[in-house]
């Protein structure tokens, strides 16, 4: 039986056949592989004469895998990569299929039976199998037999009958390692028969931590925690690749969250070359160190947490304890909290008591005593805590009347701010009249009238005055229990 391409008919050979090629006609095991022929007879069954019009000649067959590279399209042999050329014009026979695919649109890594000329040029080429799957990428994951790679996550089996090559030669099966570069094939997902190792990551050593803070936009820091406790920090580029094996990503390392678990591939010189997701945090929250309450550590949005046993702190020098008010990342899971980063550390010297009067600016004035007002440096970005009506918020948004105590840094400066109690009625208006005690004051909400109880603290142009001094047109912030009950006074002219 032989079949006949272009037309793909499959012949049946009867058995007196006649077989010719000029000069004269020759034995019917003359027609081999890749002859140009024309089969005659009653069908296709009752082939009774064949012509041999062109034949492909003496030849030897030898079996690869095709493989596309930069330089063109090479030949693995079950050994090493073979120096020979494969032919841009020849096409590749696929009986199974009824087809001859071109050179280029052959499936890398597919294993095809070559036939060679006496000179050792290829001649002739039909699949032994087709690489149904064939993928490039690097290798995001290693599960037993199973291999992901990237971009796509397509998985792959190896096995024993894996042929894998590492540049040029054959490696053992399982000589392939997570961030090497590759191209995978075989018939199926489940049937990996070639691998070839296009780039192979180096490194000297795997180690495990947490993904911190950058050191400018292009790189961040890892930290590794020892057995001793220590912490080891190491610079991370972001054009380094981690995978998120949960989500089947594939991220830079700018785009791993702060306090995230990760397992790092280091190189020479402690390059990172490769990192691995292994556990994400469910909090992800970045702001303010509020203080400790009730057993909780709290953070900005009055957001209150458990420290888990195995908590990583990170970003203080040895002798440095964590302050109110500092700027942080934090991560961990549910109610714990298992990594706090301190991003820039508040540095408390001394805590003073007092009644907000006035914050203007960056200047926060405070009334310390019944005679006497106080400023102090207020940066944008300082924080406030109330324990009691549990809130927080910026220090700007703190209330004429506030009884606050103001943890202060160096230079009269204000680094964080507990309130402990806020007037339930506070006001701000122009004053239309004054009799005594009694304001008329006009504002958004219209026109209302106070009282101005007979020990309240006056302030006027910042200096502090008595209530008659108060003059209409004068523009106040009033505060105390209620309109009848005014307890503060603080008013420009």
């Amino acid at each position: 039986m032989i079949t006949v391409g272009d037309n793909w008919a499959r012949c049946t050979l009867n058995p007196d056949v006649l077989i010719h090629h000029q000069p004269g006609n020759t034995p019917a095991e003359s027609v081999n592989t890749g002859d140009t022929v024309t089969a005659y007879g009653a069908s296709a069954d009752n082939i009774k004469y064949v012509l041999i019009e062109e034949p492909l000649g003496t030849k030897s067959p030898f079996e690869g895998y095709l493989v596309k590279t930069d330089d063109g399209p090479r030949i693995f042999s079950d050994g090493a990569l073979l120096p020979l050329s494969v032919p841009g014009n020849i096409d590749v026979v696929d009986a199974e299929r009824q087809v001859n695919d071109k050179i280029s649109a052959v499936p890398s890594g597919s294993k095809i039976q070559f036939y060679a000329n006496p000179e050792g040029s290829i001649v002739w080429a039909e699949y032994i199998w087709k690489a149904n799957v064939s993928v490039e990428g690097r290798i995001a994951l290693m599960s037993g037999p199973v291999i992901s790679i990237l971009p796509s996550w397509e998985e792959a089996t190896i096995s024993l009958n894996t042929a894998v090559f590492l540049g040029r030669d054959r490696r053992p099966f399982y000589d392939i390692k997570p961030g090497d570069t590759v191209l995978v094939a075989g018939p199926s997902q489940v049937d990996t028969r070639f691998i070839w190792i296009k780039n192979r990551i180096s490194f000297e050593s795997v180690v495990e931590g947490f993904m911190g803070a950058g050191d400018g936009r292009q790189t961040r820091i890892f930290n590794e925690l020892g057995r001793s406790g220590q912490i080891t920090q190491w610079v991370v580029d972001t054009n380094v690749t981690f995978v998120d094996p949960k989500q089947k990503k594939s991220l830079s390392s700018n785009q791993v969250n702060h306090g995230d678990k990760v397992r790092l591939w280091l190189a020479a010189g402690g390059k990172p070359v490769w990192g691995e997701v292994i556990e994400r945090n469910e909090i992800n929250l970045s702001g303010h160190y509020l203080g400790e309450h009730k057993g909780l550590w709290y953070f900005t949005g009055f957001e209150g947490f458990v420290p888990a046993g195995n908590l990583i702190l990170t970003g203080l020098f040895k002798d440095e304890e964590l302050q109110k008010g500092s700027r942080v990342h934090v991560g961990g899971h549910g109610q714990y909290i298992n990594y706090v980063e301190v991003q820039e550390l508040a540095e408390i010297v001394r805590w003073i008591n007092g009644t907000v009067v006035s914050i203007e600016k960056n200047v926060i004035g405070i009334m310390r005593s019944r005679y006497s007002i106080t400023e102090y440096g207020l940066p944008n970005d300082i924080w406030y805590v109330d324990w009691e009506a549990g809130v927080d918020g910026n220090a700007r948004n703190l209330n004429t009347g506030d009884e606050v105590r103001i943890g202060l840094g160096y230079g009269r400066q204000a680094a964080f701010i507990e309130r402990s109690h806020s007037p339930r009625f506070k006001v701000e208006g122009t004053v239309t009249a004054v009799s005594g005690r009694n304001l008329t004051i006009s504002g958004e909400y219209g026109t209302l009238r106070a009282v101005i109880q007979s020990n309240a603290f006056i302030c006027r142009n910042g200096e502090i005055a008595g209530y008659w001094e108060i003059q209409p047109g004068d523009r106040v912030h009033l505060a105390g229990s209620s309109a009848d009950l005014i307890e503060l006074v603080v008013g420009t002219s």
